[in-house]
């Protein structure tokens, strides 16, 4: 029986004993994450595939990611910002303004409550009612979005724990918006892809608020004058390319099996950031002073928040991951267990390098590889590698391409088995990689 296999026994057991969704043994509970649940996340952390697939929202949404997602959130941000200009410029006419204020009247409306959270959920206290300027507020939002420093958004930090995001209030002071708190907000889960959780609700919040001023001021103009008329013609047209990227983000972030499947990595790695403290995270590429307090932060929220959510949604991510390990090929499959056993592994035929469980992320010219894959080969047999090794049939290398070869090589190569290359004592302008047979693996 694997890991996760164990792990979902124990789930079902933890089920059956809580006869509601309200009377969930938390101890228990807050045992089998760290214990059946780590020990099964910990066997998938260090395999290529898992960490590719876990990595997705990081690696594909950033700053600078060549990727059609990533493609896809810039063209948002610029129509989101280009239909608020449009907007902003049409509603500098006071006549526009006044007609619009006759169309969204001042009205009474929730100014103020207190909340109470916890593991069974939030409970409102008390609610404050007052008049409120709905247009004044919409004013201030699209203002918002035509200024370059507003929140962008993809937002990586989020990939642990949705960062705290702060709004301005009339009175000069700063407040916590609910919507990244979870507990208060039902469309944040305990655990699951934040980072694209979060971008979804920025792109739908902005188009809604887009939506609002291009459905008014439709009204405001109607068959008024014809300048007024042709500005809303183009807000018309930005406004429906707008509506189709929304839909393209819609389809591409959350339709999908794949979904499931990043939904599920994300996921085992908040559990294992949160009950394993000391696990390695760096692959992630997230800034350390994030992890280590999204750490903190994540282990104190799931267990105060132990409830009957948590414990499912873990359990479908168990199933979704032992779903992901039975369709993977098994060469990719030899090549993960390879990884995760440490060494140094090479995938010929992708030109990728891993040592000590990590991806030596970076791109090597044909002799480069070449060079690296004899010095691999002949380490496996204790024997040093020499130029014929990288000469193409028929051709004759200069010694001294090796040394300017491997001077090229060893700075894409880790300290660590940089130092592992030496000159070979035996012949001239050669090199030996000091690894043991079993400590190298080479797939075609």
């Amino acid at each position: 029986m694997d890991k996760i296999e164990l792990a979902l026994r124990r789930y079902q057991q933890l089920a059956l004993t809580a006869q509601s969704h309200r009377d969930v043994p938390v101890p228990q509970m807050r045992a089998w994450l760290r214990n059946e649940v780590c020990r099964a996340i910990a066997v998938l952390v260090p395999r290529p595939t898992f960490r590719r697939i876990a990595s997705w929202p990081i690696a594909t949404l950033q700053e600078g990611a060549e990727t059609d997602e990533r493609r896809l959130v810039v063209a948002l941000d610029v129509q989101i910002r280009d239909v608020a200009a449009r907007l902003q410029k049409l509603l500098a006419s006071k006549r526009i303004e006044e007609k619009l204020k006759t169309l969204v009247p001042v009205k009474q409306n929730v100014v103020a409550e207190t909340v109470t959270i916890s593991d069974k959920g939030s409970i409102r206290n008390a609610v404050q009612q007052g008049r409120v300027d709905d247009l004044a507020i919409q004013f201030a939002q699209l203002k918002w979005l035509t200024q370059s420093h507003h929140e962008k958004l993809v937002n990586i930090n989020d990939y642990l724990s949705p960062q705290a995001e702060w709004v301005l209030t009339g009175k000069g002071k700063l407040v916590q918006r609910g919507a990244t708190l979870i507990g208060l907000n039902p469309d944040l889960p305990p655990v699951g892809n934040f980072v694209v959780l979060r971008l979804m609700k920025r792109i739908e919040e902005r188009a809604e608020i887009l939506r609002f001023f291009r459905v008014q001021c439709a009204k405001a103009v109607g068959s008024g004058a014809k300048h007024f008329q042709k500005q809303v013609g183009g807000i018309v047209a930005a406004g429906k390319e707008l509506d189709r990227l929304v839909g393209e983000a819609r389809t591409s972030f959350q339709a999908g099996p794949e979904v499931d499947v990043r939904d599920a990595c994300v996921t085992a790695i908040q559990i294992y950031a949160a009950f394993s403290p000391r696990s390695d995270l760096d692959w992630l590429g997230l800034p350390g002073k994030v992890v280590e307090a999204d750490r903190i932060l994540l282990a104190s929220r799931l267990t105060n928040l132990c409830n009957a959510q948590l414990l499912d949604r873990v359990a479908a991510a168990l199933h979704e991951l032992q779903n992901l390990a039975a369709t993977v090929s098994i060469k990719q499959n030899t090549v993960d267990d390879a990884v995760a056993a440490g060494g140094l592994v090479l995938v010929d035929h992708a030109r990728a390098a891993y040592w000590e469980q990590h991806p030596v992320h970076e791109s090597y010219t044909k002799r480069e590889w070449r060079f690296l894959l004899a010095l691999t080969k002949r380490a496996r047999a204790g024997q040093p590698m020499s130029v014929a090794d990288i000469e193409d049939p028929g051709q004759t290398l200069s010694e001294s391409v090796m040394s300017t070869t491997w001077g090229r090589l060893k700075r894409k190569l880790p300290v660590s088995l940089r130092r592992l290359v030496a000159p070979s004592k035996q012949k001239r302008s050669t090199y030996l990689l000091h690894l043991r047979f079993d400590q190298v693996q080479i797939f075609s």
